[in-house]
């Protein structure tokens, strides 16, 4: 009977074990695939064209942003402006994925 109770226990670890090995194969598979589309976020410095307005840069350079109000503020934060003209011929810092 004891080993009859020793085999049972046995043969549940050992199953235990498989499933969390083949649990976590699947799982680092996920991880780099997530991985994989992780971007970082960098800054860059950009030349103001004439014409250009926060706007039109949140159109070409925020597209990452789920708004461009957003990405505005963060350029405004960024380069301490208190409104939102920009001159052409002045630079600004802008954020960028990569």
């Amino acid at each position: 009977m004891r080993s009859r109770t020793l085999i049972i226990t046995a043969a549940i670890l050992l199953s235990a074990v498989i499933c969390i090995l083949i649990l976590s194969s699947g799982n680092s598979d996920l991880n780099r695939a997530e991985a994989s589309t992780v971007q970082q976020k960098m800054y860059t410095s950009i030349e103001i064209q004439d014409g250009d307005t926060l706007w039109s840069l949140a159109e070409t350079y925020g597209q990452k942003y789920k708004d461009y109000s957003v990405f505005i503020d963060e350029v405004c934060s960024i380069n301490k402006l208190s409104g939102d003209r920009i001159t052409a011929g002045a630079c600004l810092l802008i954020p960028v994925y990569r």
